[in-house]
């Protein structure tokens, strides 16, 4: 009988301690200015469709924002057969918005893109960028200040248009 009643009072005894540990260890994540993830691949998915996906050397989570620093990131879209690349950029998390910036490129098919700075609008699907731009493609290169690329594809240099023919 005494180890009956020993049994269940070790039994009570390892579920409370077991019960205050379960409640006080559940994993939290700690973000501070200091925090950062390696190596990571995002998906961006609508509706079952895969509309991006990113890697990523570098992730900085800024604590204050919803907007996190990333370094060294390369993307695609798969439904248009874009790449782009870029050293550094900002990532609102709210809206899905990206801004490239430092060694930006991007290509698509034969056509290659470089720019100093580039922005992805999530809501129109479009790209826009006020910096330096080239576009080579084949016997064309083209160069100026500013780029919008609509949902549609179309490609708008906004000044200081320069073309080469080759």
């Amino acid at each position: 009988m005494i180890k009956i009643i020993s049994f269940f009072t070790a039994l009570f005894l390892l579920s409370a301690i077991l019960f205050n540990y379960r409640k006080s260890s559940v994993p939290t994540l700690a973000i501070n200015d200091d925090s950062f993830m390696e190596k990571v691949s995002v998906l961006h998915v609508t509706s079952g469709v895969i509309d991006w996906k990113a890697d990523i050397d570098k992730v900085f989570i800024d604590s204050g924002s919803r907007s996190s620093i990333i370094r060294d990131v390369s993307f695609t879209f798969p439904g248009r057969n874009v790449t782009a690349s870029a050293d550094n950029g900002i990532f609102d998390m709210d809206r899905d918005n990206l801004f490239l910036y430092h060694n930006v490129k991007a290509k698509k098919n034969s056509m290659d893109i470089t720019a100093e700075s580039i922005s992805w609008n999530n809501n129109k699907k479009s790209l826009s960028s006020d910096s330096r731009i080239i576009i080579s493609e084949d016997l064309l290169k083209l160069s100026g200040k500013g780029l919008d690329i609509s949902n549609d594809g179309r490609i708008t240099i906004k000044k200081n248009v320069r073309a080469i023919l080759y």
